[in-house]
């Protein structure tokens, strides 16, 4: 199902892939970006809903053997990355080696900022002047930008970027899961989703003067009449749950019958779960799916699969 989902999403402007957890979602737009990367069409804008999703994506990425940039927010502090070499400063850093590079003069204030504590008035708008041109400069030379939705729409960003991928991570589900209380709206200034830029222009113009409604990603996908690509072979979660839950849960996905209400996915009760007792835990078990972790399973309490599994053939 995975090269599936990448041949279609070559084969149209706009896609949208899911899955449940596990399935190889991560996998498949690392290879989406490097096949991208390699018909050599210019950049490519990678963003996540978290800076946890966008730093689990770059290193993903990076196994490809492409030049990846992991932009962060100027209000963010990246100390907490996993690889330091995706960062911004890092290529600044490489990039000064360059005496002709506008890094260089970049890298030599900013030791004299961190020394003296501040810079001359004249001195700080050098500064700025010459970070946004490294900046600028490394961008350009990367094959890759992965970052947030948030920080995608910086000017630095969407003037050096032609190809946009959105990775649609789970985040936002496994709040609702957790019982968020608060909604986590993610609006451009036209009251479009800033997840969505290349279709922009056509959800303007469908939604009108009401702007944008709060649609889910598969209903903005129905409105422009976009295939959704489900990925159903398990690739991680066979090996983290009991066997009969894992049986249940691939008898399922091979029927088709799991779906997505709200980011929590869903079993009828009349096939599946039979034990009354498991009712609740399967709650839990859905809940816990999201978040990593399993409930533990009721004491003398059995799952029957036989139905999901049937069902699958």
């Amino acid at each position: 199902m995975g090269r599936t989902a990448v041949e279609h999403a070559f084969c149209h402007p706009l896609s949208l892939i899911q899955g449940p957890p596990g399935t190889g979602k991560t996998e498949v737009a690392a290879t989406l970006v490097y096949h991208f990367v390699s018909q050599k069409r210019g950049g490519v804008l990678v963003c996540a809903a978290s800076n946890a999703a966008a730093d689990h994506l770059a290193e993903k990425i990076l196994l490809t053997q492409v030049s990846v940039v992991r932009l962060y927010a100027r209000a963010h502090n990246p100390s907490s990355s996993h690889s330091p070499s995706l960062l911004l400063e890092s290529h600044l850093g490489a990039l000064a080696s360059d005496p002709n590079s506008s890094a260089s003069e970049y890298v030599r204030l900013r030791k004299l900022r961190a020394e003296f504590a501040e810079l001359s008035p004249l001195d700080s708008k050098h500064f700025d002047q010459l970070r946004r041109t490294a900046e600028a400069e490394v961008l350009s030379k990367a094959d890759v930008v992965v970052c947030t939705c948030s920080t995608a729409a910086e000017s630095r960003i969407v003037s050096r970027v032609d190809s946009r991928l959105r990775h649609i991570g789970r985040q936002l589900e496994r709040s609702a899961c957790a019982g968020a209380s608060k909604p986590l709206p993610s609006l451009g200034p036209d009251g479009v989703p800033a997840s969505v830029p290349c279709c922009a222009g056509q959800l303007k113009s469908f939604y009108g003067a009401d702007g944008y409604r709060g649609e889910t990603h598969a209903e903005l996908c129905a409105v422009l009449e976009v295939d959704r690509q489900h990925i159903t072979s398990k690739t991680r979660l066979n090996n983290a749950l009991p066997p009969a839950i894992a049986a249940l849960l691939t008898g399922q996905l091979a029927a088709h019958r799991l779906f997505l209400q709200h980011g929590v996915p869903f079993i009828s009760e009349d096939e599946a779960l039979v034990d009354v007792r498991l009712r609740q835990w399967r709650n839990g078990l859905f809940a816990s799916l999201m978040l990593g972790s399993l409930p533990p399973l009721p004491e003398g309490s059995e799952v029957r699969v036989e139905s999901a599994v049937s069902g699958s053939e």
